[in-house]
């Protein structure tokens, strides 16, 4: 009398590992972006721990007050680039990963629907 009773088991388990899928996703895009992250922060601390040293003999080695301020100011305009390209390239990677997630819970929801339209469509038979 009632066919589709048989096919909720079955379309609970499948929902569970489509959940499943989705949240692993997530997590694995997610990891990914932080890790791009990381690496855009540890280059950029790296460099800065490069340059540091060499800077500070530079104004160090001034020999007047205005010798120093001369230094001082032709290392400002690298820096604030430097600054400058780290947030485009945190916004870069900021970007994708929202890209990204997008597309995978648009995705998921998209399968979701089709499931359940499977799973409706197999208990009215």
């Amino acid at each position: 009398m009632f066919s589709g009773i048989e096919q909720f088991p079955t379309a609970g388990k499948a929902q569970v590992e489509a959940q499943y899928e989705f949240v692993t996703n997530l997590a694995q895009t997610g990891l990914e972006g932080i890790a791009r992250l990381t690496a855009l922060n540890m280059s950029l601390a790296r460099a800065a721990l490069d340059e540091y040293p060499a800077a500070a003999r530079q104004r160090l080695s001034a020999n007047s007050p205005q010798e120093w301020l001369t230094v001082a100011a032709s290392q400002v305009g690298p820096q604030i680039e430097r600054m400058l390209s780290y947030g485009r390239q945190a916004a870069e990677i900021t970007v994708a990963l929202q890209g990204e997630l997008s597309r995978a819970t648009q995705g998921a929801a998209q399968q979701q629907q089709a499931a359940m339209q499977d799973v409706q469509a197999k208990a009215k038979k």
